[in-house]
């Protein structure tokens, strides 16, 4: 392979590289941030479940009502449980008590224990690893197949 097509190709998976990496640690910074602010624990109640629609997407999100401190909140998580044709409804039942942690900063940051999870997270250590692992093997089967 000619000197210049080698350098596109260093080029590509290095934005590539950088690009994803970038991306995931984000991601991954921010998720792990949240999750860290919710310091506090509290026993809440679902009061309602207000249901979600989004680009096809449908679920319900549960409103939960908490004491943090001596102040009374309602509040909702950052996920929204979808819910399909099999599953058409909601996850908790009003009423139901629910074990939750709150940002003491921003009581209305609430995360469900067992119900809640950080996509965030989740996308951000699977654009890390897409970032390392293509460029590694676009080095290993680009490159090294042009000097042979």
């Amino acid at each position: 392979m000619e000197k210049q097509g080698r350098g596109v190709i260093i080029g590509f998976i290095i934005t590539f590289f950088l690009l994803f990496v970038g991306i995931g640690y984000v991601l991954l910074s921010s998720g792990v941030k949240d999750i860290r602010a919710c310091s506090e624990s509290a026993e809440g109640i679902v009061v309602k479940n207000r249901r979600y629609s989004s680009e096809g997407n449908r679920g319900y999100l549960p409103i939960v009502e908490y004491y943090a401190g001596e102040r009374l909140v309602q509040a909702a998580p950052g996920t929204v449980v979808l819910t399909n044709k099999i599953n058409p409804k909601p996850v908790f039942e009003i009423g139901e008590k629910v074990s939750l942690r709150y940002d003491p900063q921003d009581p209305s940051n609430i995360r469900i224990e067992g119900y809640d999870k950080s996509s965030r997270i989740f996308i951000g250590i699977v654009m890390m690893s897409v970032g390392i692992v293509i460029p590694f093997l676009a080095y290993k089967f680009l490159l090294r197949a042009s000097n042979d």
